[in-house]
């Protein structure tokens, strides 16, 4: 009857440290699987911080092209500006030849003073 109640007690003895040793590998699994979520949380993160550098990296890439536009488009109604002043120059100038044809020298003289002054 003791043999049979220390194999009892030594059977109960194993079963318990069988399940131990089962929560021990299931505590294991499980903070090995938190890990992996964590990881993967901080990519995620890292991604999204990424996407969100490059999402600005873009739009001031788009407002220095907005401005370069900006520059561009001004320069060239500047000099469509200075192009239709320099044509109302020369057409002044040929009426002016038309109607003082004496005074041609004198007109010819004040012409380029005068695009030197609007240049």
């Amino acid at each position: 009857q003791l043999e049979f109640l220390q194999q009892q007690e030594f059977l109960r003895q194993l079963e318990f440290l069988r399940q131990l040793e089962f929560l021990r590998q299931l505590e294991f699994l499980q903070q090995q699987e938190f890990l992996r979520q964590l990881e993967f949380l901080l990519q995620l993160e890292f991604l999204q911080q990424l996407e969100f550098l490059l999402l600005l990296e873009f739009l001031q890439l788009l407002e220095f092209l907005q401005q370069l536009e900006f520059l561009l488009l001004l320069e060239f109604l500047l000099q469509l500006e200075f192009l239709q002043q320099l044509e109302f120059l020369q057409q002044l100038e040929f009426l002016l030849l038309l109607k003082f044809p004496l005074q041609r020298g004198i007109v010819l003289e004040q012409i380029p003073r005068r695009q030197q002054a609007l240049g």
